[in-house]
């Protein structure tokens, strides 16, 4: 008993970052051929600004950037509308067309 969880515990480990790398991978892949990517690189360095604030606490950055996030949340989703419609559409035409 105590072999498997052994096993168990070397395993696990494996297993998760096989599993976030997979979806690390395929959430690239799904970036990579919409045209958001340039979106995606603000964000990111729109997050890397917010974590320069939050550990250097720097206040009032942190605050315009608490304020601004909603609207940018809601932008994000009006930009990304047609990206987000395409699977859609295509999961509907696919289920239309089986029996």
């Amino acid at each position: 008993m105590q072999q498997a969880a052994a096993a168990y515990n070397f395993v696990r480990p494996v297993l998760d970052i096989a599993i976030l790398a997979f979806l690390l991978y395929k959430g690239y892949d799904l970036l990579v051929k919409t045209q958001a990517v340039q979106l995606i690189k603000g964000a990111g360095f729109m997050a890397l600004v917010y974590a320069i604030a939050f550990f250097l606490k720097l206040n009032t950055l942190q605050w315009i950037l608490n304020f601004l996030a909603p609207g940018l949340f809601i932008g994000v989703a009006i930009v990304f509308q047609p990206e987000l419609r395409k699977p859609t559409r295509i999961r509907a035409r696919g289920r239309s067309t089986r029996p």
